[in-house]
């Protein structure tokens, strides 16, 4: 009993010293039972089994970065995926569902943003939700799911050189659809709801406080979510806080 005590005093301290997130401590969680076990049945000592602290080490993300990106499709992609596959740590059912990320980011569409990689973000860490501005006028169903599964923070970031500023007015949207689309009417039934703020008058500030306060003023948003908002300047790549 005295290695098994001694071994929760270890876990206790590294706890407090390393700040574990919920994923890592379900890890730990699992990983103190085995052992436990263990010194029981006389299997492990525990003075020759020091706590193995690579469980709530930082790990690398799994993405590979590339010069260039291969056509699709191509046998270069599928040959990329193999080299990425040797190395895929699956997450799924129980592991995934009973654990999922209580952050959800809401961001552009635009390639430039990387949040995992800008924000220095863990795999798995946080979930992302993306569309054209990051609008979350036009993410309801998105939002709802992430609710559903414990998201409890959404984390509004724009970028300031986004493309929805360089919009002078809907009408050019409408106009290159009639002149391009198999049925150029198919437009007049969405329309309205194409732009729902005159880009040209707003700041990427403004933005952010606009989405901000729709979701905190939202009936569809649970009481205690937590709502905040950023902007990822693109030209610093720096990020800083609005609201």
């Amino acid at each position: 009993m005295r290695y098994t005590y001694r071994l929760f005093q270890q876990i206790l301290q590294l706890i407090q010293r390393h700040g574990l997130n919920t994923r890592q401590l379900h890890d730990l969680a699992g990983w103190t039972v085995v052992v436990t076990l263990a010194l029981k049945t006389g299997n492990v000592q525990a003075k020759d089994n020091p706590v193995n602290t690579s469980l709530w080490t930082p790990q690398p993300s799994m993405s590979t970065t590339y010069k260039t990106s291969p056509p699709i499709p191509s046998q270069e992609l599928l040959d990329r995926n193999l080299k990425y596959a040797e190395g895929h740590q699956p997450k799924v059912g129980d592991a995934n569902f009973g654990h999922m990320p209580d952050t959800a980011i809401i961001c552009c569409q635009d390639c430039r943003l990387n949040p995992t990689k800008q924000l220095g973000l863990a795999d798995f860490d946080t979930a992302i939700i993306r569309n054209a501005a990051g609008a979350v006028t036009e993410l309801t169903r998105s939002i709802l799911i992430a609710q559903r599964w414990g998201t409890k923070h959404f984390v509004v970031i724009k970028h300031s050189d986004c493309g929805y500023f360089q919009i002078t007015g809907k009408h050019l949207i409408i106009e290159d659809f009639k002149a391009r689309a198999k049925d150029p009417n198919a437009i007049d039934a969405v329309v309205d709801k194409l732009l729902d703020l005159d880009p040209p008058k707003l700041s990427v500030d403004d933005l952010v406080l606009h989405d901000v306060n729709y979701l905190k003023e939202s009936p569809l948003i649970f009481p205690e979510t937590k709502i905040t908002g950023w902007v990822f300047d693109d030209h610093t790549g720096k990020i800083r806080q609005v609201v």
